[in-house]
């Protein structure tokens, strides 16, 4: 009955947090808007719906470890987060479609004027860069990070590549989670070793969740990732390694109580998700599927996860209890 109880009191918690993050969105919308000369990347319904869901888990990743820090989430840092979630959907786009502005990108990092008269696209991602640099606390912190985020988006090109192996996608995906995590934590005024390491475990195990939920999609495209590549037991074995990892970094949190307690709550209904979607996947037409590429086998409609099942999230709840 507890374990229910503490379930149910953290998706109140999610709903209660979600609720207060859309409420800043409405309240301060103009932020999400872009003038009509960068017509291309205005932020207009597809690009609105992509940067409102970046800045969904950023805030919520924000809110959660600051509490564990009893730290007060400032409005500066969510519209450092708003302009980080607008430029994320547009960089993401510069690598997926192999764009002529990538070599410019990382002269913008560095000065964030370059590239404005070059054309539409470089001046939209340097007007939001501007401003986003005005209320970043600790700027070489952020801009580093910014520039390792270009550096591992370039190696994730490799993930197309026949010789890449499965170490390497295994690097690549926990840089990816890791340092993006570490990014969107570059925004507060919390500058320290604890946090940045919690948030990056934490965003390697994200982006592995990522990658599991795209196995499907991923391998009709031909994209590599380590969540693909190698058999579902043992993509579990690495996971709850990557689990622990992360669960025993809390041991560094000087405080303890609630809010530590509610973390790790977090942390383990997230480990769950892992098994659920797995089995999800292995017991498709009642086959035993071990390897993912035999998901290829079976229509898209069948393969897709969606939590929002109710029959899923039973599963959901059940594997929170035995896992707890």
């Amino acid at each position: 009955l507890m374990r229910i109880l503490n379930l149910l009191k953290q998706f109140f918690w999610l709903r209660k947090s979600l609720h207060k993050i859309n409420g800043f969105i409405s309240i301060n919308m103009e932020y999400f808007k872009t003038p009509e000369a960068f017509d291309q990347y205005a932020i207009k319904e597809k690009n609105a719906s992509r940067s409102k869901e970046y800045f969904q888990l950023s805030a919520l990743l924000v809110f959660k470890i600051a509490e564990m820090f009893d730290m007060n989430v400032e409005k500066q840092t969510l519209l450092n987060l708003v302009y980080l979630s607008i430029l994320a959907p547009f960089f993401d786009d510069q690598f997926d479609h192999n764009s002529k502005n990538i070599a410019d990108l990382i002269l913008q990092i560095e000065s964030p004027n370059y590239g404005k008269d070059k054309n539409h696209e470089l001046a939209f991602s340097s007007s939001i860069y501007k401003k986003l640099l005005l209320g970043i606390p600790n700027k070489d912190k952020f801009i580093a990070l910014a520039r390792k985020m270009f550096q591992i988006q370039q190696e994730s090109c490799y993930q197309k590549c026949i010789e890449v192996s499965d170490n390497e996608l295994y690097e690549i995906c926990i840089e990816k989670g890791g340092v993006a995590c570490e990014l969107y934590w570059s925004t507060t005024s919390e500058d320290n070793n604890i946090a940045y390491n919690i948030t990056y475990s934490l965003g390697g195990l994200l982006q592995m969740l990522d990658d599991l939920l795209d196995v499907y999609d991923d391998l009709n495209e031909g994209i590599k990732t380590y969540a693909n590549q190698v058999s579902f037991d043992h993509f579990l074995k690495v996971v709850s390694a990557k689990y622990v990892e992360t669960k025993d970094l809390l041991k560094q949190v000087p405080c303890e109580g609630k809010s530590k307690a509610e973390y790790q709550d977090l942390l383990g209904i997230l480990y769950s998700a892992f098994f659920v979607i797995i089995k999800h996947y292995k017991k498709i037409r009642c086959e035993e599927i071990n390897k993912p590429s035999r998901l290829l086998q079976c229509k898209r409609e069948e393969v897709i996860f969606d939590m929002e099942n109710p029959k899923n999230l039973l599963n959901f709840i059940k594997e929170y209890h035995k896992r707890k």
